[in-house]
């Protein structure tokens, strides 16, 4: 079986969902993902925010013009504090949304390494779905799910990524069918609420 770097394999999971605009900023802990998302820029745009909160209070606008999942990244520690605003929005307006964090190397956790903050603890509250990646090999499923997730409990999906562990050579199971289909979403006619009222 073919291998490829466990970046790759997130890219390919955005991919599979149509997913084509992405919020961010750059830096240590997520460069292994924007690194990846470069290959393939011809397929995505990224708009590189000045301040996380608006790379979130941006995907959740997105969202809510268009039905499509919007998508924030940024770095672990403060980073991820800063998207929290606009995670809070999309939660409040129930509409989907993933975050890609990054964090601390996978090494490192647990000896108070620069930047390092329990992520998945300052997400509970405002997930749906929250993962932090504990190896590469599996990151295309987890991706898969957290979008799934989003979209079915119309809500906010959380996925840490160790920076070191997105680096990682693992085989490529991204040739798999992913199902795609969504929660149809029923809305009423302008003149029928417009009747109503």
């Amino acid at each position: 079986m073919a291998k490829i770097k466990a970046n790759e394999a997130l890219v390919k999971a955005l991919q599979a969902w149509d997913i084509d605009h992405l919020y961010g900023i750059p830096g240590d802990s997520i460069d292994a993902v924007v690194d990846s998302l470069r290959t393939v820029r011809d397929q995505f745009k990224f708009y590189h925010v000045r301040h996380e909160e608006v790379a979130s209070l941006a995907a959740a606008g997105y969202t809510k013009l268009t039905g499509k999942i919007g998508v924030a990244l940024s770095i672990g520690g403060p980073g991820l504090i800063h998207l929290l605003n606009g995670m809070y929005d999309a939660k409040m307006d129930n509409v989907p949304q993933l975050i890609l964090s990054g964090q601390t190397n996978s090494t490192a956790l647990g000896t108070k390494a620069f930047q390092e903050t329990n992520l998945q603890k300052l997400c509970e509250d405002v997930a749906v779905y929250n993962h932090q990646i504990e190896k590469g090999d599996n990151v295309f499923e987890i991706v898969n799910e957290a979008i799934r997730t989003a979209y079915e409990q119309k809500g906010v999906a959380v996925v840490i990524c160790p920076n070191d562990l997105l680096t990682e050579k693992i085989k490529d199971t991204t040739n798999k069918p992913v199902d795609t289909s969504r929660p149809t979403v029923v809305s009423p006619k302008y003149k029928d609420i417009k009747k109503s009222g």
